[in-house]
C-alpha cells in the first residue's frame, strides 16, 4: 500500500492548493455529516472504510478491500459545505498484479495436478485423465479471465492499448497459438499499440467505459452521499465524453460534473467531482 499512500498524498496536496473557483458546493452537507452518510451507505459493501481525518482544512478517508482501494479528499467552502471531491485509485495496477501473482498456465496446472495425484498413489492413466480434464476446464477459464481483464484494464477509451493489454494478449499465446493469432489480429485492428500511439503523437488517455462503470459502481456510496439518485448516476455514466460527464442532481438542485483522468500507463485513475 506504500505506493497508494504516496500517490494519494500527491492528490491530497494538489487539492489543498487547488483553485476554489466553482460556483457551488458539491454537497449540502458538512464534512462529518457527509462522511456519516457515506459510512452508513457503505456499511454493507465489500469495502472497509477508514476514519475521517482532517489536516489543513482538507478532510480525507479511504475505502479498501484486500486488493485495492480509493483515497478520498475534499475541502469545505466558506458556508461549511463539502466543496470539490477528489478520489484516486490504483485499481488497474493492483488488479493486474493480483492476477499475475496467482496466474499459471494450463500446462503448469496439468503437471502440478498430475504429480500430486501420482504422489497420492493414483495410477498414471487415472492421474493423466483427471489432470487433463481439470487443465482443459482451467484453460478456458483462464482465457476468459484474460479477455475480461484486457477489456477492463488493458485499453484506453480512445482506442489505445496499454502495456497491460499487450502482456495480457501474450498470455493467450501460452494457451492456444491459433486463438492468440485470431485475438491478436482482432484487437490490433481495434486498438493502437503504445508504440503506434507514440509514433502518431497521441498523448491523451481516456478511461474506457468498462473501467468507468466498475469504478462508478464502487464509489456509488459517495455519489449517493452527494445526493444523486440511481437514475442520475446512470445518466452521469452515459453522458461521458472523453474524460468527463455530468448530471443534474434534483436533491441539491445543481449540476454535478465528474472528470476522470488516467496516467499514461493505465496504472491509476484520478476523479474530480464538482458542482455548478
Amino acid at each position: 500500500m506504500n505506493s497508494f499512500i504516496k500517490y494519494f498524498c500527491c492528490v491530497f496536496l494538489s487539492l489543498l492548493f487547488a483553485s476554489t473557483c466553482y460556483a457551488k458546493a458539491v454537497s449540502n452537507l458538512g464534512a462529518e455529516s457527509f462522511y456519516k452518510v457515506i459510512y452508513n451507505i457503505n456499511n454493507s459493501s465489500q469495502f472497509a472504510m477508514s476514519d475521517l481525518e482532517q489536516k489543513n482544512n482538507v478532510y480525507s478517508f479511504s475505502i479498501s478491500n484486500s486488493i485495492y482501494g480509493y483515497g478520498v479528499a475534499f475541502g469545505i467552502d466558506s458556508a461549511g459545505y463539502v466543496s470539490e471531491l477528489s478520489i484516486s485509485t490504483y485499481l488497474p495496477q493492483k488488479v493486474i498484479e493480483n492476477f499475475n501473482e496467482n496466474d499459471k498456465t494450463s500446462g503448469q496446472m496439468y503437471r502440478e495436478l498430475y504429480n500430486y495425484l501420482r504422489s497420492e498413489k493414483y495410477g498414471p492413466r487415472a492421474s493423466e485423465s483427471v489432470a487433463l480434464k481439470k487443465a482443459t476446464e482451467y484453460q478456458q477459464e483462464r482465457i476468459n479471465k484474460i479477455i475480461e481483464l484486457f477489456n477492463l484494464c488493458g485499453v484506453f477509451g480512445n482506442g489505445i492499448m496499454n502495456s497491460y493489454g499487450v502482456d495480457l494478449l501474450y498470455k493467450i499465446s501460452e494457451e492456444d497459438a491459433e486463438l492468440f493469432a485470431q485475438y491478436d489480429n482482432f484487437y490490433n485492428k481495434l486498438y493502437l499499440s503504445p508504440k503506434e500511439a507514440s509514433m502518431r503523437g497521441i498523448n491523451e488517455r481516456y478511461i474506457n467505459h468498462a473501467l468507468l462503470k466498475r469504478i462508478v459502481s464502487e464509489i456509488t456510496p459517495m455519489l449517493t452521499g452527494l445526493g444523486l439518485s440511481a437514475s442520475e448516476i446512470n445518466t452521469l455514466v452515459a453522458s461521458f465524453n472523453k474524460n468527463s460527464g455530468n448530471t443534474f442532481c434534483s436533491k441539491t438542485d445543481r449540476m454535478i460534473y465528474m472528470q476522470v483522468d488516467t496516467d499514461s500507463r493505465g496504472d491509476s485513475v484520478d476523479i474530480k467531482i464538482y458542482a455548478l
